[in-house]
């Protein structure tokens, strides 16, 4: 959560206890209550398909094809929820980017199979598999849709959205490199 947010929610609370609306006992238990259930969810959802995620090393390892390399341009959309954070990509569960709001990053990645997921804090998107040919250019774009926020919720393992597109970015690639 955002430092503004919980400077917000500090004033608020505040302002309620003092103005006799809520107790402190009142403003601890939902402090403690929410504490847990976020820390529960989130515990949930790292444990959640373990062997899916480590099966994501075996994928790009199990088919290497010649060739000159293929480039992979992982983008974020102009998401409305996730504007604050960055979004982490793996390839083959190995980070190669953190995307920032309407940015992208190209790199240079083997020809063959792989498997390209998108991390934010607890959730994640479900697992893009591709097959890239030798010196082929492929766009994956990612985010967090405001329509998405209850999944983070519901179903933090298919939160993100992740997909495969076909018209270049059209924002200048970001420098940062793992």
């Amino acid at each position: 959560m955002a430092v503004g947010a919980v400077v917000l929610l500090a004033v608020v609370v505040v302002a309620l206890v003092a103005g006799g609306w809520l107790s402190w006992g009142w403003v601890l238990a939902v402090a403690v209550a929410f504490t847990l259930s976020w820390a529960a969810v989130a515990a949930a959802t790292r444990a959640a398909h373990p062997d899916d995620r480590a099966r994501d090393h075996e994928v790009g390892a199990a088919s290497p094809a010649a060739g000159p390399p293929a480039r992979l341009v992982l983008s974020r959309g102009d998401d409305t929820a996730g504007v604050l954070r960055h979004i982490r990509v793996t390839l083959d569960g190995e980070l190669v980017a953190l995307l920032g709001p309407v940015t992208s990053v190209e790199i240079a990645v083997p020809p063959g199979r792989h498997r390209v997921r998108a991390a934010m804090d607890w959730t994640t998107s479900p697992a893009l598999d591709l097959d890239l040919a030798p010196g082929e250019r492929v766009e994956v774009r990612s985010g967090l849709p405001m329509s998405m926020l209850w999944r983070m919720i519901t179903a933090p393992a298919a939160t993100l959205t992740i997909a495969r597109v076909d018209a270049p970015a059209q924002y200048p690639p970001n420098t940062w490199t793992p």
